[in-house]
């Protein structure tokens, strides 16, 4: 193989740091649809659906956090020039 080919195989591969970072989003996502589906409930006194509410909000701002760095992370490394 050579240094074409390697560096080629290099720029197809997925980090561990993209791989954990797609599971904190979907973690977040998650969470977020749980509290949620808490708020909807029907018995759930309004002070507390309304925390529910700001909760899920909140894990909705981590989740659209966190792909921007991965973005970031992906433009640096593209623009790295090649030698």
């Amino acid at each position: 193989m050579d240094n074409d080919d390697r560096k080629n195989e290099a720029a197809h591969k997925t980090s561990l740091g993209d791989l954990e970072r797609v599971v904190k989003v979907r973690k977040y996502q998650h969470c977020e649809a749980e509290y949620s589906q808490l708020a909807k409930e029907p018995n759930t006194m309004p002070e507390v659906r309304d925390r529910y509410l700001r909760i899920a909000q909140y894990y909705r701002e981590l989740a659209d956090t966190e792909p921007a760095s991965t973005r970031a992370a992906k433009q640096d490394n593209s623009q790295t020039p090649a030698s």
